[in-house]
């Protein structure tokens, strides 16, 4: 159970709260297998504290996430080089800054947006779109956490992406700033290029056997058979669980009858209202309505909210949840024509007058039968299904094979054997999800379950077959063809490199063409911009960039490799256009937005500065060793 446990932690649940909900989590201590004390702090900012076991769990679903972007291309040498745990404390840090920071200056946030936040959840919603309490404590329950610890956390987001409205908004460019910004977006130049292929170098003489046992030691790794895996794969369905779950007419029933809210539409009403916010005005307009002046006409003259006033203090058709507390109070209990007496929310002072109800309409049992019903199946066949994943991975603790699990539980296995590397399964369903973990697993200990949508996986590797290298004498077609590519490569860049000192010294490229007898003709690209995207495979992303900083009648300074050799390449014309109103709005925005990065960036420099930081470095360490894949 604890192996189940500490997986569904990870799993669609928590990830629809990581998504949808967008928090970070900062504060929340749950067990995730970490081996030290759950008093083990990891990071410490001034006050604020960040457990080894909550940084622990954070890194665990991070790792998961990539694995499942990132498919066949996850590795661990990949994994080491994007220094994840680095960057997550990077993170940590400067939450728990901003976090010490409100609470020293008291910044705290309204109840009523943390209600909205859980309210709006998807994952908190039935299938209605409607908030549901018993959904909100089950998820949470199922996932291991408490409202109380889940609450703090949202609020603790909330509070701290608080701290951040001061930088949001402000415009921080001049207009000429922006224009010239613009200006140079627009740029567009003509460039003319001059390939090296081949065709224009001397065929580099036959290889030895030397030079290809070379090669051959050289790069013995790209010589290898692809490392071979035999896998037993057994999949936990949703739907196939579902085709056993039972519904009686009662249970639908007692669903509706104890979610009836959910199957009505509210009371509406159409109410005007008077905005006033001193004493002798409120005198003055109860006196225009005691003497039998229109509302409408009285809200004109006297109402202090000028939206509403402009319509005689119409506010439409509005429910409970539309309007403060107060205000919704008088509204939804007053008669029909009836002006209210005084009635104060934080706005001001309210008249109030209802011209229309709209009643409470009521859903029948029989127009939400199939919505129930969906419902109800889903919710039992989760819970099935979660009692399943429990049960399988019981089974797995105590010893038994993936094999032998699925047969004594009733479900069924496919065995696949797969090559690293090899794409012929990355379209198989379920497979081509957990093909990295497949090839990171050690042979015969079964995976822990593994989310895959709404269904979950068990995977046991029962035998190995590792790479080996090619036989030398297997493989002279590969060795020669790669002794050929790099003898060709060396003599294109080479003939290249000698062109451009020409071209550098004033030579043109027809000369330098005519002079070094080159085939492939002198090609123009022409408008090539900032804004727009290239449309030719001559000129890469990184390519573009510099010929963007030249100036026109100019060389770039560098020979560039191509697949098929080397290319040379000038700017000849730089051309301006004029640019258009919104284009310049859009740089006003744009350079605003990087100065307020930089600001932002400026203030949390000075928090860090004047903050005390301490990391355990002995557990940091540990924690690496322990959750990333070794090399």
């Amino acid at each position: 159970m604890l192996r189940f446990l500490q997986n569904l932690s990870g799993s669609f649940i928590v990830k629809f709260l990581l998504v949808l909900i967008g928090l970070s989590f900062i504060g929340w201590e749950f067990g995730n297998g970490f081996s030290g004390s759950s008093n083990s702090t990891l990071l410490t900012v001034n006050n604020q504290q960040i457990s080894a076991r909550t940084f622990s769990r954070e890194l665990e679903t991070r790792l998961q996430e990539l694995r499942t972007r990132m498919g066949q291309a996850y590795s661990p040498e990949l994994v080491a080089q994007l220094n994840l745990p680095e960057i997550m404390l990077e993170e940590k840090t400067n939450q728990l800054l901003l976090s010490d920071f409100a609470q020293t200056h008291g910044l705290t946030i309204a109840n009523q947006a943390l209600v909205d936040e859980v309210k709006n959840a998807p994952a908190f919603q039935n299938q209605l779109g409607a908030f549901s309490p018993i959904q909100y404590q089950t998820t949470l329950q199922n996932a291991g956490y408490s409202i109380k610890e889940f609450e703090k956390a949202i609020r603790d987001d909330l509070t701290r992406n608080y701290t951040r409205l001061p930088f949001a908004g402000a415009v921080y460019t001049s207009q000429q700033e922006a224009i010239e910004e613009a200006r140079k977006q627009n740029e567009e130049r003509h460039v003319r290029i001059l390939r090296f292929t081949r065709t224009d170098v001397t065929p580099p003489k036959a290889p030895t056997t030397e030079d290809l046992q070379a090669i051959y030691t050289r790069l013995k790794h790209q010589f290898t058979t692809a490392e071979e895996r035999s896998v037993d794969l057994a999949i936990l369905s949703l739907e196939e669980v579902q085709k056993g779950i039972a519904l009686s007419p009662q249970d639908i029933k007692d669903y509706y009858t104890e979610n009836l809210q959910s199957f009505s539409t509210p009371e509406k009403r159409e109410v005007s209202h008077i905005l006033i916010n001193t004493e002798e005005e409120l005198k003055k307009a109860q006196k225009a309505l005691t003497q039998g002046t229109p509302f409408r006409e009285v809200a004109k003259t006297f109402s202090q909210d000028p939206l509403s006033a402009e319509k005689g203090g119409s506010l439409g058709v509005i429910t409970k949840e539309d309007v403060v507390p107060g205000f919704a109070n008088i509204a939804f209990s007053l008669p029909v024509g009836e002006v209210s007496l005084p009635t104060k929310t934080p706005f001001g002072t309210h008249l109030i007058k209802v011209k229309k109800v709209i009643p409470l309409k009521q859903k029948p049992l029989t127009q939400v039968k199939d919505e129930i019903e969906k419902l109800l199946l889903t919710e039992k066949a989760q819970n099935t299904l979660f009692d399943a994943v429990e049960q399988f991975d019981e089974e797995l603790s105590n010893g038994s094979s993936v094999q032998s699990a699925a047969k004594k539980l009733g479900f069924g296995t496919k065995a696949y054997t797969l090559k690293q590397g090899d794409i012929k399964h990355a379209s198989t369903p379920y497979l081509s999800q957990i093909l990295p973990q497949i090839f990171t697993a050690q042979v015969q200990v079964p995976s822990s379950p593994i989310e895959i949508g709404q269904n979950f996986a068990f995977f046991e590797v029962v035998n190995l077959k590792p790479q080996q290298q090619k036989p030398f004498a297997s493989i002279q077609a590969e060795l020669k063809e790669e002794y050929f590519n790099e003898a060709y490569e060396r003599a294109t860049l080479s003939k290249a490199t000698q062109a451009l000192t020409k071209r550098l010294q004033g030579t043109s490229f027809e000369k330098i063409a005519k002079e070094y007898n080159i085939h492939t003709p002198i090609e123009t690209i022409v408008n090539i911009s900032r804004k727009a995207p290239l449309k030719t495979p001559l000129i890469s992303a990184s390519v573009k960039e510099k010929l963007l900083a030249l100036p026109q009648k100019t060389p770039l300074s560098e020979v560039i490799p191509t697949r098929l050799g080397a290319a040379l390449y000038e700017v000849t014309t730089v051309q301006q256009v004029a640019p258009s109103q919104e284009e310049i709005q859009e740089q006003v925005a744009k350079l605003s937005q990087d100065k307020r990065n930089a600001l932002f960036g400026l203030f949390m420099q000075h928090l860090r500065t004047q903050a005390s930081i301490e990391v355990n470095q002995a557990l940091l360490t540990a924690l690496k060793e322990r959750l990333l894949p070794q090399e």
